[in-house]
């Protein structure tokens, strides 16, 4: 993605764009969940996508797809140069940029394992055993537990500034366990 937003970059240059900005990411989740001990939801899902913003003559436009690569950069860049200049016609006061700095360092998630290259067996196990923990418990009548992963990459560049970079990182799980003495039920979770 930092070479295709350096294309962007130098092809908005050439069209005379006097600012842009490109924005890439890329995202990706997992969820697994466990009803009394047996997976019942595996979930994986993985998504990218591209944006493109241009301020010209005070007006911007923007355009976005799922799409990345030069071909799409390509028409999200003119995409968001016509749609800033049919802007401009209808715009009574032009957008300024402030003199605020630009970002210029990178931000990754601190982490001590990627919870992305822990096997789905490992995973299972443990919510397994959470699941055995809970059980041992009187009047347990039904357990459940998750976990849930998700990483956001994050790549930014605008005129005037290099190329910035995000990786944010989360996991987290939980366990609840419903147990009933015959007139009611009730829940715990963790």
């Amino acid at each position: 993605m930092k070479d295709l937003a350096q294309w962007v970059m130098e092809n908005a240059e050439k069209a005379g764009v006097p600012y842009v900005e490109f924005r890439g990411e890329s995202s990706e989740s997992e969820e697994i969940y466990l009803k009394n001990g047996n997976p019942e939801k595996i979930e994986r899902h993985i998504s990218e996508g591209i944006g493109v913003r241009v301020l010209w003559k005070g007006s911007w436009g923007f355009a976005s797809s799922p799409v990345v690569g030069k071909r799409s950069a390509g028409a999200l860049l003119r995409q968001a140069l016509q749609l800033a200049q049919q802007a401009q016609k209808t715009q009574n006061e032009p957008e300024k940029l402030d003199d605020s700095p630009l970002a210029d360092s990178d931000y990754v998630t601190p982490i001590r394992e990627d919870p992305f290259r822990i096997s789905l067996d490992e995973k299972i196990g443990i919510l397994q055993e959470a699941d055995k923990q809970m059980k041992k418990a009187k009047n347990i009548v039904f357990t459940e537990g998750w976990i849930r992963c998700w990483r956001r990459r994050i790549w930014l560049q605008v005129t005037g500034s290099k190329p910035l970079y995000q990786e944010i990182i989360a996991c987290g799980g939980g366990i609840s366990a419903f147990a009933s003495d015959g007139t009611e039920i009730q829940r715990r979770s963790y």
